[in-house]
This record gives C-alpha cells, sequence and structure tokens, in this order.
C-alpha cells in the first residue's frame, strides 16, 4: 500500500523551509500542498489523539504523484515524533534544513513578537533559556519559546538516525540554499527520487515584519484559545478535511498578511550574542563532523 505521506519537513523552523516547501509543492512529481506544511499531527498530543484515519484524510486531494509531501517544523524538537513517523511510515523520507542557530533564534523572537506571542526584551527571552530559568505550562507554549532547543540540530538529528537510515535523512544548509539555489534543489529532487531536469520557479518569502496591527485579529490567528482546538476537531471529523483545511489555511494566509506591519527590530547585547555563540559550538561541531563541513566557519560560531 501506498502510504502518503511518503515525505516528511521537520524543521527548523525559521529555516527557509517554507520557501523551499513552495517551490518542492511546483514539482510536476510531487504533492506538496500548503495547507499540509504545518500540521503538527505527530507532536501535538492533542492532534495525534485523533488518530490515524484523520490524519489520512487530509490526503484525500493527493492523485498519485511520486512524492506527496507534508511537514510540521517542530518536529524535529520531539523524540517522540520521530518514532511516530516511523511507525506511520518507515519508509518516509525526512528533510531538515538548519540556518545559523544565532540567526535562526533571532527570527524566531520577531516572529513571535509578530504573532503577539513575546512580550519580553530579546536578551530577557534569551538569557531566560540559557539559565533556563522559564518553565512552559503547555505544548504551545514550549514550541513558541524554546528559541535555543530549536537551534540545536545535531541533538535533534540523532533521534531520527536512530529510526530512519541515513539514506533517507536530509540535511540542507539555508545558508547554502540562498547562495546556491539552483543546485541545492537538484540534490533535493535527487534525495526525493524525482525528474531534477525540470526548472522550478524559485520561491523567496518575505522578511518577517515583527508587528501586527490589530491585537484582536493576531489574537484569533495565533493564540492558544479554546476556539483553535475547536475548529482543529471540527475540521479533523466533522468536515470533508482537505477542501476545507485548503480554504481555511488560505483564510489564515490572507489575514496573517494583511494583519502583519513592520515594527523595529529589538538589538541584542554582544553579550548574550556571544553566550548564544558558545552555547551553540558543541551541538554545531557535532553536526559539521556528521556533513563534512565547515559550519562553525559558515555560521562564525
Amino acid at each position: 500500500m501506498n502510504i502518503v505521506p511518503n515525505a516528511y519537513m521537520i524543521g527548523a523552523q525559521k529555516a527557509g523551509t517554507t520557501s523551499v516547501y513552495a517551490m518542492l509543492s511546483r514539482h510536476p512529481d510531487i504533492y506538496a500542498p500548503e495547507y499540509l506544511k504545518e500540521i503538527q499531527f505527530f507532536t501535538d498530543p492533542r492532534l495525534y489523539e485523533l488518530g490515524e484515519a484523520a490524519y489520512r484524510r487530509l490526503f484525500s486531494l493527493y492523485r498519485g504523484q511520486k512524492v506527496a509531501m507534508a511537514g510540521d517544523t517542530n518536529a524535529a524538537m520531539f523524540t517522540y515524533a520521530a518514532k511516530r513517523l516511523c511507525t506511520y511510515n518507515a519508509a518516509s523520507r525526512i528533510i531538515f534544513l538548519v540556518r545559523d542557530p544565532v540567526d535562526r533564534a533571532v527570527s524566531a523572537y520577531h516572529y513571535a513578537c509578530q504573532r503577539g506571542l513575546e512580550t519580553r526584551t530579546i536578551d530577557e527571552a534569551f538569557s531566560a533559556e540559557l539559565d533556563r530559568t522559564c518553565t512552559y505550562d503547555s505544548f504551545f507554549r514550549n514550541v513558541q519559546h524554546s528559541y535555543l532547543q530549536h537551534g540545536m540540530y545535531f541533538e535533534q538529528l540523532r533521534h531520527y538516525l536512530d529510526v530512519f537510515p541515513k539514506n533517507q535523512v536530509y540535511v540542507g544548509v539555508f545558508e547554502e540554499f540562498i547562495s546556491n539555489t539552483a543546485e541545492c534543489m537538484n540534490n533535493l529532487t535527487t534525495f526525493l527520487g524525482v525528474r531534477n531536469d525540470i526548472a522550478v520557479p524559485l520561491a523567496r518569502k518575505k522578511r518577517t515584519l515583527g508587528g501586527y496591527r490589530s491585537k484582536r485579529v493576531n489574537h484569533w490567528l495565533f493564540g492558544e484559545g479554546d476556539h483553535r482546538r475547536l475548529l482543529t476537531q471540527r475540521f479533523f471529523k466533522l468536515l470533508p478535511p482537505a477542501p476545507a483545511l485548503k480554504i481555511l489555511c488560505e483564510v489564515h494566509t490572507f489575514l496573517t498578511v494583511a494583519n502583519a506591519k513592520f515594527a523595529a527590530r529589538a538589538a541584542m547585547s554582544a553579550g548574550v550574542r556571544d553566550r548564544l555563540r558558545s552555547h551553540f559550538r558543541e551541538d554545531t561541531a557535532g553536526l559539521a563532523d556528521y556533513l563534512k563541513r565547515d559550519l562553525r566557519g559558515l555560521w562564525q560560531l
């Protein structure tokens, strides 16, 4: 039986996943609709308890393309997500994009500010995580505020290498995608086993603006309230999942763009930046050895 998805993007958050996913979606042999990129089925306990049948219904618009993709840019963080993914489809190909972990953390912080999920200064937020003085009472807050944990790439990668063969796991470097997009996309389509002689239009995501116009709209779009749980359960259980979810995603994207506005970037102190570089150095060294690349030089760690 052909189990879909058979390719899954696990992260990292704010490492070019949206652009790369969008480019893959334009390949004729790849089914990768936008509304399947951030379904947190394997990570969010509330969704996983709905069962695999509910998840499979989200692929009702799939029409037999060689590759069917989905993703969750939080999946790399959770050991149990790797095991659940492997149990669901042990033949799945895993895509993991990485980026300078300091730059990624800064980008994630500004994204959280834009979504109205962060009120601390950038130094306060990062120092709290470095000093381990922050605790979160829910899956949602843990995911949104773990700025540094998202950047522990090699620690996370090992969870997936424990359950998937090495040849089923692709690690791409964000900075290389920026400097040589065509070659990196060629390598990725080769990994996925689809034709790489097709020109896929480039897709570059707009810069995170860092602010919002309406607090109420932002809370509805990104808040942790019960309305999110009710909507999720309704779209999984009561409505035709794929068409309904497609419409919901389009409306959500439109409102997100319309509600965003430019906000001045918070400056991080040199002291906190140095602490971040030190924090990521050992993990980056492990990833560099695995990939046989000078990531510490590339990322200036």
